[in-house]
């Protein structure tokens, strides 16, 4: 089974032109499952479209119940005024969330505030993994993920886009470190990043902690191509075991029921 972690639905004004595109990768690449957040909830940026929290997510779980290989993640705005813990865990508890996605990135807020604590309390309770999105800047940083996630070692955490931003050693270095001292349990996400990355990464924290995700439709038109591309260099590099752990297997650890038949369907 083949499991992307890191899909996008709501690109500014491409809400269907993004739904083409990852239905079209999804079929190139043989993706079993694509998880699936709503970028319409960013509130930062010059595309934000600052969605609510509750209609951004309910707009993710529509669309993924028209795609049966799409999987709904729980877009959180903590510090927006309509980010609300118990609508935050109802929705955890009876909807099908595979995870839940913090961008400081794109909401501004720093990723070892305290103001997180209460989401990811609900999120150990309820045994639910996040996907944070890291960035150069200070307050989305690996470490400053480390640091919340050393606070709550029970919750799974992936740093997803370091690649993307200079960040792939640092992002490493953390996971690294969480490991050495098991007081965190972080993951990387393979988005933007090259095979050499990723064989470091591989030989670095080993393969049971990295997660295929490509931030799909990122590349367009030419998406599929790509990570078809990443896939055969992949294959071609490592162990076939090595391969379906790290493309398939560990999201369905981290992620739970993202791997099963009935995935994003309610």
């Amino acid at each position: 089974m083949v499991i992307d972690i890191h899909g996008h639905l709501g690109r500014p004004g491409q809400r269907e032109a993004a739904a083409a595109l990852l239905n079209e990768y999804i079929e190139a690449c043989g993706i079993d499952r694509l998880l699936v957040s709503n970028l319409e909830a960013a509130s930062a940026g010059p595309d934000a479209v600052n969605l609510d929290e509750a209609t951004a997510n309910v707009a993710c779980l529509q669309a993924c119940r028209q795609h049966k290989r799409w999987v709904p993640l729980y877009w959180v705005r903590p510090g927006q005024v309509d980010s609300n813990i118990h609508a935050f865990a109802g929705a955890l508890s009876t909807e099908p969330f595979a995870g839940v996605v913090f961008s400081p990135v794109l909401n501004s807020f720093s990723a070892d505030a305290g103001l997180l604590d209460p989401y990811l309390l609900v999120m150990g309770r309820l045994g639910v993994a996040g996907l944070f999105h890291v960035g150069s800047a200070q307050n989305a940083r690996p470490a400053t993920v480390y640091r919340l996630a050393k606070r709550h070692p029970s919750v799974p955490v992936v740093l997803y886009d370091p690649a993307a931003h200079g960040l792939w050693a640092e992002a490493l270095d953390v996971v690294g470190h969480a490991i050495d001292h098991e007081n965190a349990d972080l993951y990387v996400g393979t988005a933007h990043a090259s095979i050499g990355e990723i064989l470091a990464a591989v030989g670095g924290v080993g393969l049971e902690r990295v997660l295929y995700g490509t931030d799909a439709p990122c590349h367009r038109s030419e998406h599929a191509a790509r990570c078809g591309s990443l896939l055969d260099g992949l294959r071609a590099a490592l162990p076939d075991e090595s391969v379906r752990r790290i493309i398939g297997g560990n999201a369905a650890a981290v992620f739970g029921h993202a791997g099963s038949a009935d995935a994003g369907q309610s």
